[in-house]
């Protein structure tokens, strides 16, 4: 019980990672187009 728990959170605490990393990568994105356009 104590080692699905644990695998329990470090799954969601890779799936926060891997949302958190997209939305990054988007933001990121989207700040270069956003250069691209006044320069």
């Amino acid at each position: 019980m104590i080692i699905n728990s644990i695998n329990n959170n470090y799954l969601r605490y890779l799936q926060l990672l891997y949302d958190n990393t997209c939305i990054n990568s988007n933001l990121i994105a989207l700040y270069f187009k956003i250069i691209d356009k006044l320069f």
